[in-house]
């Protein structure tokens, strides 16, 4: 018995190293989302919203790629595109991470950050619904109450601004269905967007060369 107790004890921490480093990288990529990347866009504010996402698939693109030669996850990629149900969630999730990525982009170009930081505000919510709706899950008494406290500054937020803009509404509902997708499809967070950047490439190439 003592003979499990070491390898039970180190799995215990080796998970809650996990879930620590989860978090941390949630938080690092929110506030990089939230300061840097406005920032960066909002320089480029005379460029048309359509080429910054062609130029954001373009050089990242070969990025991943080379991640994922590094990593020797290549195979992974095909392997991924084998499966025809893997396949047809690996489009729809390109489709609306496209849609999210160019929505959030209007919104630094137009001056319009705070109906975008409400659709980011929302979005958990519509996250929350979709893992019920489709995924079975349950929340606990605490997270009913944290949700609950969301939602009613959600509410507050709205009839401040007057109204829910359209921004609001596409951000969250987008990225979560993005969200959805790529929990049902179990592909890898490198290899999944890779493969999405490689279905947007003939379609940025194109694009480029008209505008």
């Amino acid at each position: 018995m003592d003979l499990f107790v070491p390898t039970l004890v180190s799995f215990d921490l080796i998970t809650q190293s996990k879930s620590v480093a989860g978090v941390l990288f949630a938080i690092g990529s929110y506030l990089w989302w939230a300061f840097v990347t406005p920032i960066y866009f909002k320089l480029f504010k005379e460029v048309p919203v359509v080429e910054l996402v062609i130029w954001r698939v373009i050089s990242g693109l070969p990025l991943l790629l080379g991640l994922l030669f590094f990593r020797h996850k290549i195979k992974e990629c095909f392997s991924a595109l084998r499966d025809k149900k893997t396949f047809l969630l690996l489009v729809a999730s390109a489709i609306f991470i496209s849609v999210n990525w160019i929505v959030f982009v209007i919104s630094v170009v137009t001056d319009r950050l705070i109906d975008s930081s409400l659709g980011y505000y929302i979005n958990p919510l519509v996250t929350v619904a979709l893992g019920f709706l489709f995924l079975g899950e349950r929340l606990r008494k605490l997270q009913v109450a944290a949700v609950g406290i969301a939602f009613v500054g959600v509410v507050y937020l709205t009839f401040s601004q007057g109204s829910l803009p359209w921004i609001s509404i596409t951000l969250p509902c987008t990225f979560a269905m993005y969200g959805l997708m790529r929990k049902i499809m179990g592909v890898g967070s490198i290899e999944g967007l890779t493969i999405e950047m490689t279905f947007a490439l003939p379609i940025c190439i194109v694009l480029q060369g008209w505008l």
